[in-house]
């Protein structure tokens, strides 16, 4: 998504293209096409590769997963989202959706009583937690088609999961979970042999106890170069070491 198009930082200093500089210094050369979208997801991803990228015989093919693909999976659903034309729909919002949009009261009364809406999304808290091992399945199951058909087409597959800036300093709950959430998928698909680089604890230990402003847009939430080049390094062990 955003974070690996590189948002906050110039082209040259994307995750995408300073990997493929890093490699390049091991004596690896190689050619790296960011295929990264603003507001993508894995589904996305996903018929992104299928639909169009296939067709460029990629020899490796790397997916990338954060914390912010499970909320727009609640948002938007898996691939039932596709329509044959090209189109895609998000979930219906619930009926309540409406009184929120228009009603400050109501903003206030599902806050104090309903605990909803949940991380920009609307569903509670405890329903968030209940719901999250179904859609780390969910999660499993298309990255275990999307790593077959790559490894069919001659490409090699990898998963690469990471922490968000927001996650690295937090002390809520849910940040906490989404990354306990990213491991526990990565230990999943591993164990049935689709390689998964997990880079979650690694960030987030590398920047703890730094200035957020030193590696991250205190407003805008994504990283600045310093902090993609730092993903963009240990991602370049993670995959010279394979």
């Amino acid at each position: 998504d955003s974070f690996i198009e590189g948002v906050g930082a110039p082209y040259d200093s994307s995750v995408p293209r300073l990997l493929e500089k890093n490699l390049a210094e091991k004596n690896k050369r190689t050619e790296i096409i960011n295929a990264g979208i603003s507001g993508s997801d894995i589904f996305y991803q996903y018929t992104l590769y299928r639909d169009k990228l296939k067709k460029l015989n990629p020899d490796v093919v790397i997916v990338t997963l954060n914390s912010s693909d499970y909320i727009d999976y609640i948002q938007r659903g898996g691939m039932e989202r596709f329509h044959s034309d090209g189109t895609t729909h998000n979930r219906k919002a619930p009926w309540y959706a409406w009184l929120y949009r228009y009603s400050h009261f109501y903003r206030a009364l599902s806050a104090r009583f309903g605990d909803y809406p949940f991380n920009g999304i609307f569903v509670t808290q405890k329903e968030y937690f209940k719901k999250s091992e179904n859609y780390t399945r969910t999660f499993a199951k298309l990255l275990r088609q999307f790593s077959e058909e790559a490894n069919q087409d001659g490409s090699r597959f990898y998963l690469v999961t990471y922490t968000i800036p927001q996650e690295i300093i937090s002390t809520r709950e849910i940040d906490s979970k989404n990354c306990e959430t990213l491991n526990q998928l990565c230990s999943l698909l591993n164990k049935e042999g689709i390689t998964s680089i997990n880079l979650v604890d690694v960030i987030k230990n590398h920047f703890a106890g730094k200035p957020r402003e030193s590696y991250a847009y205190i407003q805008d939430g994504h990283f600045k170069p310093s902090g993609y080049a730092y993903m963009a390094s240990v991602l370049c062990d993670s995959l010279s070491a394979e």
